[in-house]
């Protein structure tokens, strides 16, 4: 395989899109599988749940199927869904209701090594992203996965610059608390030496010092 193949077939009936580009994972254990499925005419792929799989119990295999020179449907797993992935479609019940949309399949080399790659959409029921999305969002961890949703994208562009923002204002105030504490020291020390003593002034600027360094010396404004 020299060129890398495309396809998206059309989105069915009351369906739209979910993860608009993931690509199998673990191609590399069934290159043969790979290039078998890469050869062949009108590909598609099917998923299955795999949860006996000892290593991940959310584990969802990538079945590639496709027609050979002879007419015949022939199908083979040619990897699995991404581990992140698997686990939100898994464990939020959507295996039953979502489907795998071939993109393309193309070919992947290393230094001295090619092999193919297989790359697909996730569909899911449409109106249904909203809620996929907050899963997706939970079970990551609050961390924002890219979904197909120009809202989403806009909203989380006005995320950034507020956070910039953000920072902006906490180094103003940062700057402040440094100075103002350097400030404070100094004249924790003269009024030390003015009231008491010397040796009364010495101890008061190496605590006043160290509390110092220890607390706010370490503070970067930048």
């Amino acid at each position: 395989m020299e060129e890398a193949k495309k396809f998206l077939p059309p989105i069915p009936d009351g369906y739209q899109i979910f993860e608009k580009s993931l690509e199998v994972a673990g191609v590399t254990h069934r290159e043969k599988a790979c290039e078998r499925f890469a050869r062949g005419q009108q590909q598609s792929l099917r998923l299955e749940p795999e949860p006996s799989n000892r290593h991940d119990k959310n584990a969802i295999r990538i079945i590639g199927v496709w027609i050979d020179s002879s007419g015949k449907e022939q199908s083979t797993r040619v990897g699995y869904v991404d581990r992140d992935v698997a686990k939100i479609l898994t464990q939020h019940g959507y295996v039953p209701s979502v489907l795998p949309r071939l993109k393309s399949i193309f070919p992947m080399e290393s230094r001295d090594h090619v092999w193919v790659g297989i790359s697909y959409q996730i569909l899911g029921p449409k109106g249904g992203l909203k809620d996929y999305a907050y899963h997706a969002f939970r079970t990551q961890g609050g961390q924002t996965r890219k979904l197909p949703n120009r809202r989403s994208r806009a909203s989380s562009k006005a995320k950034v610059r507020k956070t910039d923002d953000d920072e902006g204002e906490g180094s103003t105030l940062g700057c402040i608390w440094y100075f103002g504490t350097l400030v404070f020291a100094f004249y924790v020390i003269v009024i030390s030496f003015q009231e008491w003593s010397l040796w009364a002034a010495i101890p008061a600027a190496l605590l006043v010092g160290f509390i110092w360094l220890r607390y706010v010396g370490g503070f970067r404004a930048d």
